[in-house]
């Protein structure tokens, strides 16, 4: 159904178009009154009125919840027309986009429910990081059961005859010890190797445990202080969104290390009665969000974000520091 303002009968074949259409369509004067709506328009935009009432109605009373559409409309009628492009905007749990385009008298702006489209780059998104997460659980597991011990025994064979290297002379029991000593440091980047591919801690004992002790291993390199606070949380998340959370948290903390020149980082993770909600901060060197938009780590921030469904929002100009939030909804 549509109604319209000012149509004679030779726009009928016009308006049963635009009637039909698949998307919300909106069509404004210059002072912003609405002269042509569709049904598509009301259920896109979730208003229980009838579309008679629609019209002639002020399009910023109608579309007043809608901050960032509410603001270029406005922007449109006091500043002079512009087309414009809005994407997922989210309203009521749904995600529109919208159009709006310059005609003779006004503007016409179209609707567009792409819930079905986000939701299905979440889901490929969630895959990927699924798939990513298996493979880095194989290769730990391949570490963990066959080079580990391996490793392990080669060093106890050299522990046995670590007797004999009073026999030797001094050059080949000086090799003897080097090669020992990297046999060691090898084992040692094995286990951190395997850590960071998939933490025991994280699996055995939760989210909150498995932050707690990567925290505390940064803190310990006492070039950085690492405060850790955890507000709410008493039960275990479920697996994709604990790892998810712990891997952000990861990259950010490695962000900070490699790039910020910080002396404290501040990681709180809180619960909240629908989502969840991960706070980071520290006092580097900051720098402008858009020039490192492409970076690697940031856009895997980002996917892992998206995957679960959350937002991301950075804070940081040189000098001040950087602070993100990130909030997961709970369902």
């Amino acid at each position: 159904m549509i109604i319209n303002k000012g149509f004679t009968e030779t726009n009928d074949f016009l308006l049963s178009v635009i009637g039909g259409a698949p998307y919300g369509i909106i069509a404004i004067d210059l002072e912003g009154h609405i002269t042509i709506a569709n049904g598509q328009a009301l259920t896109q935009l979730q208003l229980s009125m009838r579309i008679e009432e629609l019209v002639e109605m002020d399009v910023l009373d109608v579309v007043g919840s809608i901050q960032e559409l509410k603001k270029q409309i406005e922007k449109c009628l006091t500043r002079g027309r512009k087309d414009f492009d809005l994407e997922e905007v989210t309203h009521m749990g749904r995600y529109l986009s919208f159009r709006g385009r310059k005609i003779l008298n006004g503007m016409i702006i179209t609707i567009a429910d792409i819930t079905s489209i986000k939701e299905s780059k979440y889901t490929a998104l969630n895959s990927l990081m699924e798939g990513q997460e298996l493979e880095r659980k194989r290769l730990a597991r391949e570490i963990h059961d066959g080079i580990g011990p391996t490793l392990s025994a080669v060093k106890m064979n050299l522990s046995n005859i670590e007797g004999d290297i009073e026999n030797l002379n001094h050059s080949l029991g000086e090799k003897f010890r080097k090669s020992y000593q990297m046999i060691d440091e090898a084992a040692d980047d094995l286990r951190s190797i395997s850590h960071n591919l998939m933490p025991k801690v994280l699996s055995d004992f939760g989210l909150i445990e498995a932050l707690e002790t990567l925290c505390e291993k940064i803190d310990e390199i006492k070039s950085v202080s690492v405060d850790y606070i955890n507000t709410g949380f008493k039960e275990r998340l479920d697996e994709v969104t604990e790892l998810g959370l712990y891997r952000v948290s990861q990259e950010l903390i490695n962000n900070t290390l490699k790039y910020a020149q910080a002396k404290r980082i501040t990681l709180q993770l809180i619960k909240r009665e629908a989502n969840i909600q991960l706070m980071y901060e520290d006092d580097g060197k900051g720098f402008y969000p858009d020039t490192v938009r492409n970076g690697i780590g940031l856009m895997n921030i980002e996917n892992r974000v998206k995957a679960m469904a959350g937002q991301l929002i950075i804070d940081s100009q040189p000098g001040k520091g950087m602070t993100a939030t990130i909030d997961i909804p709970i369902n």
